[in-house]
């Protein structure tokens, strides 16, 4: 017996590959001859795959034309439900059908048909579960009947059950940004749940006054053995400041600058300074500023979180202190554009 060739596609992927060929027809399927969907149901016989079509016989083209009696010669069986007097003849016609089956299927109930299989004709009965039923029913009364009516307790309850869903999701999106790595976190707008998870993870809950505050606010530090809390506010107050200009703000440890950002094209670096690498590692602070001159030139400057730091740090490079760098920022902003 020769085999069969395998076919990995849909029916769909078949259907493509039939007017790829060339097997289309304007004729249309309702049309005498051949059309693109009889053809390819032929080829999909002829390779196993299985098919299905679902027809309306009151149209009456799947009975009358030559696409559609190619379509039902190349069908394995014929489910009929009930039919219309309009059309029941050409069914009986085509479907070699008895008068009793004839009488059954202008009086079906819903579910109710004939199966078709070769030369055997069975009655059948099709009935839905509970839920399907549920589901696909149009009945009007049935569907009236399986709406409750909600109270105005139960409305509330519901209300309630939204809001709490709201605020677990905010919170775990809160957790989430947390647990990606932040440094420095406002505790302002933060819940409970937040800020409980916080202090267990050893965040400590310091006061800072911004470049832009002028009252201190508290935020919740990450400690680390290289940075000071002081310095790494600064650095997460400076950035947060740079990115309502631009989305290009980056934020670097030890070697680079603390933050780099673009605006026009151009880039730009800021070292922030505490005062600890000048007091401990002067000659380490030298390098970088030297890396500095030769990566930015002109282009980068010192902040001082401390502004009497401001006269010692002038001597390596332009220095400023928080009390001016808005103004800064936004000057750099409009010259660059220029």
């Amino acid at each position: 017996m020769e085999k069969r060739p395998e076919y990995k596609g849909t029916f769909q992927d078949l259907c493509v590959d039939q007017v790829r060929r060339g097997n289309s027809y304007a004729s249309g399927f309702l049309k005498d001859g051949k059309s693109a969907l009889a053809l390819a149901l032929e080829r999909a016989k002829r390779i196993g795959l299985p098919t299905e079509v679902i027809h309306r016989a009151e149209e009456r083209g799947m009975l009358e034309s030559e696409a559609g009696k190619s379509v039902l010669a190349n069908s394995s069986y014929s489910l009929l439900m009930r039919q219309k007097p309009a059309v029941i003849n050409s069914v009986k016609k085509t479907f070699f059908l008895s008068d009793s089956e004839v009488n059954h299927l202008l009086t079906a109930a819903v579910g109710d048909g004939l199966l078709l299989m070769d030369d055997e004709h069975s009655e059948i009965k099709i009935l839905a579960s509970d839920e399907e039923h549920t589901i696909i029913t149009t009945n009007a009364d049935e569907v009236l009947a399986t709406r409750k009516v909600e109270t105005e307790s139960e409305r509330l309850d519901r209300v309630q059950k939204e809001i709490n869903k709201q605020i677990d999701n905010r919170n775990k999106r809160e957790k989430v940004r947390v647990i990606k790595g932040d440094d420095c976190i406002s505790s302002k707008n933060l819940s409970e749940s937040a800020l409980e998870y916080l202090r267990k993870n050893k965040y400590k809950e310091i006061s800072f006054k911004g470049i832009i505050s002028g009252n201190k606010q508290k935020y919740f530090i990450k400690p680390k053995k290289s940075e000071s809390p002081q310095h790494i506010f600064c650095v997460y107050d400076i950035a947060s400041y740079l990115k309502s200009f631009t989305e290009k703000v980056f934020t670097y440890h030890a070697v680079k600058a603390d933050i780099v950002f673009e605006v026009n094209g151009k880039e730009y670096a800021i070292e922030v300074e505490t005062g600890k690498m000048m007091k401990h590692k002067k000659e380490e602070l030298k390098k970088k500023v030297e890396n500095l001159n030769n990566k930015y030139q002109d282009r980068w400057f010192f902040v001082v979180t401390d502004r009497n730091l401001r006269t010692k740090y002038a001597k390596l490079g332009t220095t400023y202190d928080k009390r001016h760098l808005t103004s800064v920022i936004n000057r750099i902003v409009s010259d660059s554009a220029n």
